[in-house]
Order: structure tokens, then C-alpha cells, then sequence
């Protein structure tokens, strides 16, 4: 059987991280042990840059196999992880994989260093292809895998999507140190303390252009009852009470995810819950809303974009708004808080729609908001129309892809312009709730740093060049 070291990528360290559990390579490690091989975690991002760390960590394990998972984010980090595994002795195979390996399979595989990248979920892919580089059989017709063939670089049949989820073992909680995690930022405003990230479903059927389709575009559930033995285990091995729900879309399918809160309430387990990767606004009621906050959820977080009519048709999106406005109200009186998503500069958007979606936020009920520019991401369709239009020829620094940090302007919106709405929507917003947040944070313990990050980040950034 063989060793094998699965690392997480991270950004530089001049960012302020956002860290969460890898669930990605933990799940990867639980289904590689079921096969009986040895595995190892390493999270870069716990330590950004320390080369000299990973290299020794990697030679004490001795893997005779390195997996690299990575963000786009993440991307540049990439290839300096696979220069230091690729001089680790005994190192015989690089793979890469994740969000943007997946959608930039063939710049990856130009490293040298790489010699596979896993296209999609890796559960079923990675045993398959170590078990024929065990036997030494020829990996050319393994599904779900780019790689190189006589110099070229040939990406084989998709891997279809795993159906039964509730097959695929629990994360590997064990290889990772639970600690490092509780005193990290985390994402969403979320405090830092002891907790678990889940995900009770994969894949998201709703079509934004903007959007990864890592997990496809078919909804697929956990049951209700693999879910909360999940939640039970840790609970009992670990004594877990607060669980971070990181679904695409947990409210997809509302008959289930009323039955997970109410078994959860059932249990009478006094857990904690947030939701902040983006729940469907307009899916929830004041009804449903109640069962949230009856199974402990104290967070939760609603991706809105934008409230233009015509964009959200153009995007994609097509949220109702209105449902989404009194969401936000209800959550006020249920004492949930909230965190409110909205984008800036998106393809054709004009300034009055730009401006539109800042006051709309502003007169919302959310707690806090987060405004961030559109960002044209690999394998999403708002990337692949810009290529086809020219807009996007080649691949950029991938630095400039983060959300917060985008230097690109789609929009109509002058660059200047642009720049100086999202300063100020950030101080339109926070200033009038400022002892309201402050008040709500030490009340909930919800960590209202990161507001004032937010809100005081405009005005020590004093310009950004916009690529077009």
C-alpha cells in the first residue's frame, strides 16, 4: 500500500487568511485509507511560505505520492509546493486537484513537476489511479484524469459525479489538529472557537454564470439520517457542539432540510449552527426560519448580488427580492444574524444599477454585508463568453481573482467610479450600524472585527488599477 501526502495550498501570507477545515482532502483521505493506504495531512495555509516547514515534513513521512489541492486563489502556490515534494526522495508521483486544477487542467499539467491532474470529485478517482500505478498498469482510460502522453496533454472521459453521497466515508478528522482551526478567522463573521464544517449535500442546480461547477449542476443530498450520525460521531468523539454547514445551497430540497433541523432539535444536544457559505434567500419563510433558530443556528448568510431585475436575469441568479428582503426581516425578529452578499461590476452593469444595489442593502435588515467585485473565474460561463469574446486571452496573475481584491471591471461603471462605490457602500452600511453590530457581536459572539475590517478597508486602499 502506499504513502500518501495530501497538502492544502494557501495564499501568501501578506493576506489575511480565512481558514477553515480542508473537508476536500479529508474526505479524499478517508476513502484512500478504506483502500488501506497511509495518508497524511498537510495544511499550508497554517503556515503560508514556510517551505523549509514542508519539506521537512514531507521528508520525515517519506510519501511515495504528493496530492495538491488548490483554490484559484491558491494557484500560485502550486507549483513551489510541487517544486519542494518533487525533491523529497522517494516522492514518485505529484497529483493535482480541486477548484482550480479542474478548470485549468492543462496550464497545470505544464509544470513538470505535476504529472496528474483529477478533474472533479476524487473520492472514486484517486484509489483507481494509485491502484494502477501500484500495479504499474497504464492509467490512459482512468475517467475523471488529465495528464501526459508522449509529451502531449490529453484529458480523458468525465468522471461521473458520485450519486449515493451517504457511500462516501466521513472526513478524516482525526489527521487533522482540530485547535489550529479554532483560532483562525474564519469565514462569515463567524467567532473563533471549537468547531466542524459539514457539507450535507453537493452540487447546486441553480445556473450563475459566475459560479464553479466543481460538484456539477445536479442537486445530490445526503439523507437526513447520514447527516446527523455525522454530527453524532463528532459530537461523541470529539465533543463538537458547534457544526459550520457549507452547502452550496442547503435549502435547495426544503422538505429535508426541515427534517435535518428538526432531528437536530430533537436531540436536544444544545449545538450551535451557521450558515455562512450563502443559503437561497428566497427559499426560506418565517416558518422555516423558526426551525433554524430551534435547532441552534445563530448565522446565517444570504447571497443576494445584485438588485437589478435585468442583471439577475443576465447572471443568472434570478432571485426574488422582495422574498429575500423580508427573509432578512424575519431573521431580525428571530434574533438570527445575518450577512448579506452583494457583487459590484458585473458584465454591462451601469452605474445607476450599481448604486441601486448598495442603497438597497443599506435600507435592508441585514446585520452585516459584504460588497465584493465580480471575478471571471476558470471554468465558470462568464469566463469561457469573456475568452470567446477576447475579453480574457490568457491566463492572469491569480492574485487578482480574489473577491475582495478583483482588479477586474466588467461593468459600465467608470474604474474610478467603481472603486470609490464599493468604499462607499462599505461606509454607508457599517456606519449606521455600527453600535448596533458592536452590541449584536458581544451579544451573539459573532466576531465583529471582521465588520470593522470591512468597513475600515476602503479608506486604507487608496486606488486599484481595473484590468478590463
Amino acid at each position: 500500500m502506499a504513502r500518501i501526502a495530501l497538502i492544502k495550498c494557501s495564499l501568501p501570507r501578506s493576506f489575511n487568511l480565512v481558514i477553515s477545515p480542508p473537508l476536500g482532502i479529508m474526505y479524499l483521505a478517508s476513502a484512500l485509507r478504506r483502500k488501506n493506504h497511509e495518508v497524511k495531512i498537510i495544511d499550508y495555509r497554517l503556515h503560508p511560505g514556510w517551505l523549509d516547514r514542508l519539506q521537512e515534513e514531507l521528508r520525515l513521512f517519506s510519501p511515495e505520492i504528493v496530492g495538491l489541492s488548490s483554490l484559484t486563489q491558491e494557484a500560485n502556490s502550486i507549483a513551489e509546493i510541487a517544486a519542494v515534494a518533487k525533491k523529497t526522495p522517494g516522492v514518485k508521483f505529484i497529483i493535482a486537484g480541486g477548484a482550480h486544477p479542474s478548470a485549468h487542467a492543462r496550464q497545470i499539467l505544464k509544470d513538470p513537476n505535476i504529472d496528474v491532474v483529477v478533474l472533479g470529485e476524487g473520492e472514486v478517482t484517486v484509489p483507481e489511479l494509485i491502484e494502477c500505478l501500484e500495479a504499474g498498469k497504464s492509467i490512459q482510460e482512468i475517467a475523471g484524469i488529465a495528464g501526459k502522453t508522449a509529451g502531449k496533454i490529453v484529458e480523458n472521459a468525465p468522471r461521473p459525479y458520485v450519486e449515493n453521497l451517504d457511500r462516501v466515508p466521513f472526513p478524516a478528522w482525526d489527521l487533522i489538529d482540530l485547535k489550529s482551526y479554532s483560532s483562525r478567522r474564519r469565514f462569515g463573521y463567524l467567532p473563533r472557537r471549537k468547531y466542524m464544517s459539514i457539507m450535507t449535500s453537493r452540487g447546486c442546480p441553480f445556473s450563475c454564470i459566475y459560479c464553479h461547477k466543481l460538484f456539477g449542476k445536479m442537486f445530490r443530498p445526503r439523507s437526513p439520517g447520514n447527516v446527523l450520525a455525522e454530527m453524532e460521531e463528532l459530537s461523541d468523539r470529539y465533543g463538537m457542539r458547534e457544526f459550520e454547514i457549507d452547502d452550496d445551497v442547503f435549502n435547495f430540497e426544503i422538505p429535508r432540510a426541515q427534517e435535518i433541523l428538526e432531528r437536530i432539535e430533537a436531540k436536544a444536544w444544545g449545538v450551535k449552527l451557521a450558515f455562512p457559505n450563502g443559503l437561497r434567500g428566497d427559499r426560506l419563510n418565517y416558518e422555516i426560519l423558526g426551525k433554524f433558530k430551534s435547532a441552534g443556528t445563530y448565522l446565517l448568510a444570504m447571497a443576494v448580488e445584485t438588485v437589478s431585475p435585468r442583471l439577475q436575469k443576465l447572471i443568472g441568479k434570478n432571485l426574488d427580492l422582495e422574498r429575500v428582503r423580508q427573509s432578512a426581516e424575519d431573521c431580525r425578529r428571530l434574533k438570527i444574524t445575518t450577512l448579506g452578499f452583494f457583487m459590484l461590476g458585473f458584465p454591462t452593469e451601469t452605474p445607476e444599477e450599481a448604486r441601486a444595489t448598495v442603497e438597497w442593502a443599506v435600507k435592508s435588515k441585514f446585520d452585516f454585508a459584504s460588497f465584493t467585485m465580480m471575478v471571471p473565474y476558470g471554468g465558470t460561463r462568464l469566463w469561457k463568453s469573456l475568452e470567446e469574446t477576447g475579453r480574457i486571452s490568457e491566463l492572469p496573475d491569480f492574485i487578482d481573482l480574489d473577491y475582495h481584491r478583483s482588479r477586474y471591471n466588467l461593468s459600465e461603471v467608470p474604474d474610478r467610479e467603481l472603486f470609490n462605490l464599493q468604499r462607499w457602500a462599505y461606509w454607508k452600511f457599517y456606519i449606521g450600524r455600527i453600535f448596533a453590530f458592536v452590541f449584536r457581536g458581544l451579544l451573539f459572539k459573532i466576531d465583529w472585527e471582521n465588520g470593522i475590517r470591512n468597513f475600515s478597508r476602503a479608506f486604507f486602499i487608496k486606488k486599484r488599477g481595473f484590468l478590463k
